[in-house]
């Protein structure tokens, strides 16, 4: 019945003629719920966006399950859920259980764009058989290029620094400054199957990101970036945030976006900000019951403070889901059935709380934002990646069977998502701090 919805939406939107039978009127109910049929207030999509709205949906006619969630503490709020076959798109080694993706939304068409978005970037984001952006090893192990730190390199690889770096199959990207080509190794810049890859580390997905156009791509994936980064130098190395009590500091109109998405709660609600000397905007969403545990967080980075507050809320609503879902999971399955994600919301439920963390709402001593996040649309992230010094890369993993412009973008010297990789920034940050990394980067992470 939902492939039927699907294919009749998609065929609706490429103009094929509206047989006038219930399908057809549920389909034109979907597309409406999407925001997709024209109206006579409605702004007719430039040619891009429509290109896009009909690979989303594309997409989602392959996916085997797409479906809706009630998010229990924001019911304004909108989430879409999709799983489907990475096999159906030609990827192997992945075993055969199905991949899945989400996204969250303040309304059902923002939602639906960021789950099938999500979708994209994962099929993307995998190296095929006979890749063609793969370049295959040569004689020589991989150069280290000027702006490429070695320490960046071999961590990122899992290689120790008395070993050799070895042959590797190699990848092109790009300087997002002056366009000059250079090659990293493949296991960086894809995820490949254990049994092919050379290191011990997996690619992590930290920069991939999809949107309407290749440079709204480029510009998400270095966002999350200078998210991920800030947000392990916040939690591993001690970093400071100032504390946003209620948003009042964004103004009326967000207080009033928090309570249009979350108009009846039991849990507190607050913000961190986490900015860093990288000119962009960086928040923290959290929230917790009232006594301070199960503490739930999302995350976000923007040009613009205000908008990067509400992608964190709206991701935090989205992890609130998450963790009921698997919190509620061992009532009803047996333990060899959890799957490693139930395990690691599970065990985040026991221990992330304000208790355990206090870092979790410390707070400088002015509850202000900052001078960045207080001076409306800051810096790009490009010019503000290049401030600070660090070369930055992208490559085009558009793949023809998905159809959506998808990107990976990589900024050597930032710090990665897993801590175990870690950087010059974290060392020194954690140094200056006093913080012993080999004691704080636990197994427990509000990320």
């Amino acid at each position: 019945m939902l492939k039927d919805l699907l294919q009749r939406s998609a065929a609706l939107m490429e103009g094929q003629p509206d047989s006038g039978d219930a399908g057809s009127e549920d389909a034109r109910r979907f597309l409406d719920a999407l925001g997709y049929l024209p109206g006579p207030d409605s702004r007719k999509p430039d040619p891009e966006e429509d290109a896009n709205r009909r690979a989303l949906m594309a997409l989602a006619c392959r996916c085997d399950d797409l479906f809706t969630l009630d998010m229990p503490h924001a019911s304004g709020a909108s989430f879409f859920g999709a799983k489907f076959s990475p096999a159906a798109f030609g990827i192997s080694g992945f075993g055969s259980a199905p991949a899945s993706a989400g996204g969250r939304g303040v309304s059902l068409r923002e939602a639906f764009e960021s789950c099938l978005g999500e979708a994209a970037e994962y099929l993307s984001f995998i190296e095929r058989k006979d890749d063609p952006l793969t370049i295959l090893s040569s004689a020589q192990p991989p150069s280290v290029t000027p702006g490429i730190p070695e320490d960046w390199l071999r961590g990122g690889l899992g290689v120790e620094p008395e070993e050799s770096l070895g042959l590797y199959d190699l990848v092109g990207v790009r300087s997002l400054y002056t366009g000059e080509p250079v090659t990293l190794p493949l296991e960086l810049v894809l995820r490949r199957p254990a049994h092919k890859r050379n290191g011990e580390r997996a690619a992590h997905s930290n920069g991939v990101a999809s949107g309407v156009t290749t440079s709204d791509a480029v510009r998400s994936g270095l966002l999350e970036l200078i998210e991920r980064d800030a947000m392990v130098l916040w939690w591993y190395g001690g970093q400071t945030p100032r504390t946003i009590t209620n948003g009042a500091a964004w103004g009326e109109e967000f207080l009033s976006f928090i309570t249009c998405c979350r108009p009846a709660s039991s849990r507190n609600c607050w913000f961190l900000e986490l900015t860093t000397d990288i000119q962009v905007p960086v928040f923290a969403a959290l929230s917790s019951r009232v006594d301070g545990s199960q503490v739930v967080a999302g995350f976000a980075a923007d040009q613009d403070s205000r908008r990067a507050a509400k992608r964190a809320f709206l991701e935090m609503c989205q992890m609130e889901l998450a963790q009921q879902i698997s919190a509620d999971k061992p009532s009803y399955l047996p333990d060899d059935r959890l799957s490693d994600q139930d395990r690691i919301w599970i065990e985040r439920e026991k221990q992330l709380s304000l208790d355990n963390f206090p870092r979790l709402k410390r707070a400088a001593s002015v509850e202000t934002l900052s001078a960045v996040a207080r001076g409306g649309e800051a810096t790009g992230p490009v010019e503000a990646v290049a401030q600070i010094g660090l070369e930055a890369f992208w490559v085009d993993l558009t793949r023809p069977e998905v159809d959506i412009a998808t990107v990976r973008t990589l900024v050597p010297g930032l710090q990665a998502t897993d801590a175990s990789w870690v950087s010059t920034r974290l060392s020194e940050v954690a140094r200056t701090n006093c913080i012993d990394l080999d004691t704080e980067t636990g197994p427990v992470a509000p990320f």
